[in-house]
């Protein structure tokens, strides 16, 4: 996979900022995911993106814990890793993306800070 995606990152991110390293925490570093703690799992290490912004837009209308974050657009190449489709109730858009290399922090901007009253 190749193009652009977005990532749902730190809620206190400036529009238009470079992402920093709290966006791209994998599960097994993110506190409340199931993978937490869990480095040798293979999906540990997966990061949440989406291809279709109406999708993440859409989502963070709904969704309030989505609508607490920032979103960053990120520009992948088949070069940047490995993805796979997996697509959930919040996005048919949604993909587990492998960096290469493995902890790989992506740069990224923010392009819509998080929404108010969340």
């Amino acid at each position: 996979m190749a193009g652009t995606f977005y990532r749902l990152g730190e809620r206190s991110a400036s529009l238009q900022a470079s992402t920093g390293p709290d966006t791209w925490l994998r599960p097994f570093e993110t506190r409340g995911s199931s993978l937490y703690k869990k480095p040798d799992l293979c999906e540990a290490h997966g990061l949440s993106v989406y291809q279709s912004w109406e999708e993440v837009s859409r989502a963070r209308d709904i969704v309030p814990w989505m609508a607490r974050k920032s979103v960053a657009a990120v520009t992948v190449t088949e070069d940047d890793g490995v993805m796979r489709h997996t697509p959930t109730p919040e996005g048919d858009s949604h993909h587990d993306w492998w960096t290469n290399p493995l902890g790989l922090i992506p740069a990224a901007i923010v392009v819509e800070a998080h929404r108010e009253g969340f």
